[in-house]
């Protein structure tokens, strides 16, 4: 009888650990109260870079790279079935509000690749578009990287 008792708890605890996966960079919503460093300021339509955590000012706005959510892109040298996606998190402090941007970026694509609609965003008038996002898995970059670094670039809307 005990153990027809025990036995909703046992299924009970073990639900309680399930849960979703936890981000590549759990830092995306911790970071919005620490200074970012700032890489200069950037003019509407320029492709530049940020590193993870660093902000740029960009038609006086402040944009932030805070994080890499996921990164399933299929490695180089490799044969996948899917080409995969990385999610990028950026915080954009607008005139009017604070703001996060959620882009993604299929595998395969190079900052020379036409963009495709999940690579851009729009938030307060702006268009913010994920380019690139370096490294990419499976080089001798990726093994020795630390920082991923997103290749941007912002322009207003129907601009």
């Amino acid at each position: 009888m005990r153990l027809l008792l025990a036995l909703p708890l046992v299924f009970a605890l073990s639900a309680a650990g399930c849960g979703t996966p936890r981000p590549i960079a759990a830092e995306s919503s911790s970071m919005i109260d620490e200074p970012a460093p700032m890489v200069g300021t950037r003019s509407l339509g320029e492709r530049f870079t940020l590193e993870r955590g660093a902000s740029a000012l960009v038609d006086g706005q402040r944009l932030r790279f805070d994080a890499v959510l996921e990164d399933s892109r299929c490695p180089t040298n490799v044969t996948c079935v899917w080409e995969g996606k990385a999610v990028v998190s950026l915080t954009f402090t607008g005139e009017q509000a604070i703001s996060e941007i959620r882009l993604e970026i299929p595998g395969y694509v190079t900052t020379e690749t036409e963009p495709r609609e999940s690579q851009r965003g729009t938030q307060s008038g702006y268009t913010f578009i994920l380019l690139g996002l370096d490294p990419y898995p499976g080089t001798e970059e990726a093994e020795a990287a630390d920082t991923p670094t997103a290749t941007l670039v912002v322009t207003p809307v129907g601009g």
